[in-house]
Order: C-alpha cells, then structure tokens, then sequence
C-alpha cells in the first residue's frame, strides 16, 4: 500500500533552469529531494520565447515535452533516486520530435472522456445526467463531475445518484453549513432546495503526451434568498497523467479547485462534519464492517475514529468484483500569505 500511496503523492520536483555560458540551450536540473520519486511530472516556466523548443536528457535521447499555452513546459521523470538529481538539456529553436499523445480528453454525448493509452479512466459530465430510476427528482440532476472512474483493471470504483444519497455524484464538490447575507444555503444537500451548484462551462480541453485535462467554471447559487444569488465561483484544472513507466499500476489526477466569492458579499463555511471534496466509492463498498478500508496518513484506520480527524491523504477501498481496488484522495491548500505552506485538513468518513 505505502508504495502506491508514495507515487501519489510525489509529483512536485524542483526545477532550476541556469544558462550555460556561450551556448544556445539551457540546463533544467531536477532533485528528487528527500524521496524516491517515480512516474512525476517536472514543470518550469520557458526561459525565452522561441519558435521551437527540444529537452534532452543526459544521454542525448529527446524527453517528451508538453508546453502549455501560458508557456509553462512539462515532462515526466520515469524515476529519480532519493538525494539525486538528472540535469537535462533543453534548446532553443530546434526541431522537436512529435510524441504520441498519451493522455486524450474527448467530448461526445455530453460528457469528457478521458483515456490514458486508449484506456478508460473516467468521465466529466459536461451535461446534467440524467437519475438512472424514474423516481427520483429532477433537483438531485447535477454537471461537473467525475463518474465512471475505472482502476487500471477497468473496475468501476465510483458511484452516482446512490439509492441512500441522491446527491452523491462519484468525485464532486460542493459545501454543508454555510453562511451567506444572513442565510443558510446548502450546496451538497441539494434535496432541501436552498442550494444548487451549475456548471457555466468549460473552457478548455485538451490531450498531450505529458498530460490532458481541462478547465471548468462553476457558480454556487443561492436559493434561499428572495431571488437566486450567486454566493459564490469555482474554477477547475483537472489534469491526468500517463502512468505506463510506474511499476504497480494506477491512474494519476490532479483537480485543482479555486473559489472566490461572487460578489461584494462574503460567504462562510462553519465547521461541519462533511462537504467540500466528495468521493462516493464503489456501491459494492457500501456498509459497515469490512466491506471497505481505509487508511488516513495520521494512521487511524477505524472508520469511526478517523471521521474528522486530520490527515494530508486517505486511501479508501474494498473488493470489486472479487477483486481490491485503491483509491488515494490527497488534499492540500495554500494562503496567500503563505503559498509554500502545506495545511493538514480534515478527513471526512462518515461512518
């Protein structure tokens, strides 16, 4: 378990481009710091601006290179020993070999579908989905999220519109108790009609040979007031990695979520026992007792104990089809005041 959990999360790596005196390229220099790191993603600002850029490793072997239109360029250290460091080669105005795109996004039918090597992974519901009984009501539809996601072995490890919570929708987010001009709206009990989250769009898709994703807008609407009122905007980057280089397979995302308020009216979050980030796991997870695991960071692995405590990451599990299957939920968030700080925040298992 610890070596999966381990790739997981290693996938930030320092980057420090210097110029070497005389010559047209400069030197990208990685240090795998103070863990082994497998199958991460190394990214740095270009130096320059040029019509044509080419990374080469220390042996002279081109490295796939995946330049964002911001100019921020990505690539993929197959593996990097603790304490040591790989220096590249990266020049300037020379004829880049195309890669094969490993990770695609794909729109069809109202939803993104995301493929590592033509494997499936999961889907982003671009469209509200539609309940899969007649029954429930139409206030439970919801867009912008991740359902089905698939392990590497093709097991379905989500769940969507569950027969006990309606408003579980596989990977989503959305806030409990919160605070707006005097009221209480809720975003994750949808049913009590005092909150909805819309999806406004998506801006941007796209596939590479380093990474695909896309870029989604969100508005936090508040029903309880005398007119529906944005309380508050998200914004999305969801970005899949290609992970054919790791020695026990996993798929590897990113989503990355920024919120701010909608308007001049500030919203607050009391604390509460759930919402934010929801993972609502395979249904055959679903009761008590053994049928799913999980194992927090701090190493609480009994469900009741560990509901709320704090942890940087939590793996949660079970057998699909007869078969174990892991997920890994890391979480972190940065403040302005101190972007290069981690913050331990909690974890949600509601027993």
């Amino acid at each position: 378990m610890t070596p999966l959990l381990h790739r997981l999360v290693a996938v930030c790596l320092l980057v420090v481009p210097f110029i070497l005196p005389a010559a047209p390229a400069w030197r990208v220099q990685v240090s795998a710091g103070a863990a082994t790191r497998e199958g991460s993603v190394a990214e740095f600002m270009l130096p320059a601006t040029a019509p044509s850029w080419r990374l080469l490793d220390a042996a002279g072997g081109e490295v796939p290179l995946q330049i964002s239109p911001t100019g921020k360029a990505s690539f993929l250290i197959e593996r990097l020993a603790l304490g040591t460091r790989a220096t590249h080669r990266l020049e300037a105005d020379a004829p880049m070999t195309p890669a094969p795109t490993a990770v695609t996004f794909q729109r069809r039918a109202g939803r993104i579908a995301a493929r590592v090597g033509g494997r499936p992974v999961f889907e982003f519901h671009e469209e509200s989905s539609l309940p899969p009984e007649p029954g429930i009501k139409p206030v439970f539809r919801r867009a912008g999220y991740l359902h089905p996601v698939h392990s590497p072995a093709g097991l379905l490890v989500t769940d969507d519109y569950p027969g006990d919570h309606f408003h579980h929708h596989g990977i989503w987010w959305a806030w409990t108790n919160t605070r707006f001009e005097g009221r209480k709206p809720d975003f994750w009990n949808v049913g009590s009609g005092t909150g909805r989250v819309d999806l406004l769009g998506v801006d941007r898709v796209w596939s590479g040979p380093v990474h695909g994703g896309l870029a989604a807008r969100f508005q936090y609407v508040d029903l309880s007031a005398p007119q529906p009122k944005a309380a508050l905007h998200e914004t999305w980057e969801l970005r899949l990695y290609p992970s054919a280089t790791l020695s026990q397979p996993c798929w590897i995302f990113d989503l990355t979520s920024t919120q701010s308020c909608a308007g001049a009216s500030p919203i607050a979050f009391p604390q509460y026992r759930y919402g934010g980030l929801g993972l609502r796991g395979a249904r055959e997870w679903e009761g008590r007792g053994a049928a799913a695991r999980f194992l927090p960071s701090n190493g609480i692995t009994d469900r009741a104990k560990a509901h709320e405590s704090r942890a940087t990451w939590c793996a949660i599990g079970g057998l699909v089809g007869g078969r174990p299957v892991f997920t890994s939920d890391t979480r972190w968030t940065t403040e302005p005041a101190f972007p290069n700080v981690t913050f331990r925040i909690p974890v949600v298992m509601e027993p």
